[in-house]
């Protein structure tokens, strides 16, 4: 009777286990978005430039419905420099997509150097 009764109690513990050990076996819980995520990468770097160049004090996320670099201080969005059926593909990262990230990255990187160039000239 004892072993009856522990075992009805521990089946919910040892069924939340097992749930748990193989979300993370399979990565679902312990990352979002999945690795690799070079192309997410470079948008949150541009995100940083983005968000701190507009005074929107830094990056919080990229909004993978909307396509849209969210700051924590969210008056303006920065979309992608290229349109996007799915976005899918920047967690896919294909060269294309990506090499067209790190201009874009580049872009925002010199953005700041100006800028910080011309507000210490002052």
């Amino acid at each position: 009777m004892a072993i009856a009764c522990y075992t009805k109690k521990m089946q919910p513990i040892l069924f939340a286990a097992v749930l748990t050990v193989s979300g993370i076996l399979m990565g679902v819980l312990s990352q979002y978005p999945p690795q690799p995520f070079e192309c997410l990468s470079l948008i949150e770097a541009v995100g940083h430039n983005f968000c701190q160049l507009t005074g929107q004090s830094d990056f919080l996320k990229f909004n993978f419905i909307t396509c849209l670099v969210e700051c924590r201080n969210d008056d303006f969005y920065l979309g992608l420099p290229f349109n996007i059926s799915n976005p899918d593909i920047i967690i896919e990262c294909p060269n294309g997509v990506k090499k067209n990230l790190t201009i874009w990255k580049s872009r925002w990187d010199e953005r700041r150097v100006k800028a910080i160039n011309d507000l210490c000239k002052k």
